[in-house]
């Protein structure tokens, strides 16, 4: 699925998308109230990879 408006653009997740999620994931100040805190490099690719990918590929949406 993909929603676009002038300021806005939805779409699916794709591996081209793991850099700019690291920077925000991996950020401490993004992540201080998340139960998790911030993520390691490694930690976001497999929630990419294992998780929102394998999710979209299952059920036809996600995250």
């Amino acid at each position: 699925m993909r929603l676009a408006t002038d300021r806005l653009l939805i779409r699916e997740f794709s591996e081209s998308d793991l850099i700019d999620l690291v920077q925000v994931l991996a950020d401490p100040q993004v992540m201080e109230f998340s139960v998790s805190g911030a993520l390691t490099e490694e930690e976001v690719k497999f929630k990419l990879q294992d998780q929102i990918l394998a999710h979209y590929k299952a059920h036809g949406y996600g995250l």
